[in-house]
């Protein structure tokens, strides 16, 4: 099952891609500003060449396991999108 993996910070987000089996994975890119439409425009393109199975993004939390946001800032409000599920680590398809 191919993976890839986003860590979405402020200004940007790191992209890693597993191999076809989902155990080793390597980093693929950086994309800067996925928030505005110009970077989601990238990121969305990234993912529809890399067609993976699962997509994993990653949630910022610090030492003490505690959830924060980019910068140590606490998150906002967080919605899972339609067809995720929660997971302890994240929510998964």
């Amino acid at each position: 099952m191919r993976v890839v993996a986003l860590d979405h910070g402020a200004v940007r987000t790191g992209v890693a891609v597993s191999d076809p089996t989902g155990t080793l994975a390597r980093p693929l890119t950086v994309v800067a500003n996925v928030d505005r439409d110009a970077g989601f425009a990238v990121l969305l393109k990234l993912l529809e060449d890399e067609a993976p199975e699962r997509i994993v993004v990653g949630l910022p939390v610090s030492l003490d396991g505690a959830e924060r946001g980019p910068g140590g800032a606490r998150p906002g409000v967080r919605e899972t999108p339609g067809g995720c599920r929660r997971h302890p680590r994240g929510a998964l398809r």
